[in-house]
């Protein structure tokens, strides 16, 4: 059962020889839906897309209205950040963001934390968290000005830094 109860409690004192009847109202929710996400650490380069990726479940008996939300990354990176379900009752639906990681001039390497939360109503019910690693990156150039030999004399090096 889901709803709203309202029950009807009487009191009744022995040493006053009284008694009082007050309505009490008892609001029953479902459980709460479920959110997994599919890796909880991801690590990317700058100027890489990747999916990121999570099931969310509703455990109830009924159908429910629901939003699932990425926070704590830059808005930029995501093309949407917020998409809305009608999660059958028992059912589990996978939900994909795309993320697009900016160059490296604009995203500093490090470690970038983000939740995926389940919205019903405007409040957060569920919550699952997670961290997003942004690569080193860049070009080192390495340039020969003095032949190191006579088969050499005339070649440029070129060294390009690939994260592994």
């Amino acid at each position: 059962f889901v709803g709203i109860l309202s029950l009807q409690v009487n009191i009744y004192s022995p040493e006053l020889k009284a008694s009082t009847t007050q309505t009490l109202k008892l609001c029953v929710t479902g459980v709460p839906p479920e959110v997994v996400l599919h890796t909880h650490a991801l690590r990317a380069a700058p100027n890489t897309e990747l999916l990121i990726t999570a099931d969310v479940s509703n455990p109830n008996q009924h159908p429910t209205s629901m939003a699932l939300r990425l926070s704590g990354l830059p808005v930029n990176w995501l093309i949407q950040e917020e998409k809305s379900l009608l999660l059958p009752a028992k059912a589990t639906q996978t939900v994909t963001f795309p993320c697009k990681i900016p160059s490296a001039t604009e995203t500093p390497r490090g470690f970038y934390p983000f939740s995926a939360d389940v919205l019903q109503s405007g409040q957060v019910k569920t919550s699952q968290s997670a961290l997003l690693e942004v690569l080193p990156a860049g070009q080192l150039h390495l340039n020969v000005k003095r032949p190191i030999s006579r088969f050499l004399s005339k070649q440029v090096f070129s060294l390009t830094y690939i994260p592994m």
